[in-house]
């Protein structure tokens, strides 16, 4: 049986696990419908999307090949070590990092705009932002990277999602 080469890299499937699981903690706001949104997902990507996701264009599809996917790589990030998790989370997911950081910048977004400020959800933090968060030395976070990077690659080598 060939496996699927889903990912360019360790770094993009990182990306988009990260990505299913800030997906995962975002509520619809009043003025979503889901309904009426599901005849708009059959579409072109932007070339924007096509930029992002630059790489393989071979993404799970289905729910059921999705939660495969995101199953395997969500044991590769559990096995991580606790620190180089949170600092992943916090790079990758910024705000949305854990459903704590998620109400509270909700809240503080909601005070903020009631102020007449434009406020908008980080997606990502910067390395020196996540290093000043836990603080430790930029140069840490790097390296923190480096070894998840390595770590993912080989497993994902091994299960066949990268070529």
């Amino acid at each position: 049986m060939k496996k699927t080469a889903y990912f360019a890299n360790a770094e993009q499937a990182l990306y988009w696990l990260m990505e299913q699981k800030r997906q995962a903690y975002k509520k619809p706001t009043s003025n979503y419908n889901y309904e009426s949104n599901t005849r708009f997902e059959k579409r072109e990507p932007t070339v924007a999307e096509l930029l992002r996701w630059s790489g393989v264009y071979q993404y799970p599809k289905g729910l059921e090949e999705t939660a495969m996917v995101v199953n395997q790589l969500d044991k590769i990030f559990n096995s991580l070590e606790k620190r180089t998790k949170v600092i992943l989370l916090l790079s990758y997911m910024g705000d949305f990092a854990t459903a704590d950081m998620y109400e509270k910048a909700l809240k503080s977004q909601k005070i903020l705009k009631a102020k007449g400020y434009r406020v908008v959800l980080s997606y990502k933090y910067h390395k020196i932002r996540v290093a000043k968060m836990l603080k430790i030395d930029r140069k840490t976070v790097t390296r923190h990277h480096q070894k998840a990077n390595q770590i993912f690659n080989d497993k994902l080598l091994e299960l066949g999602f990268i070529n």
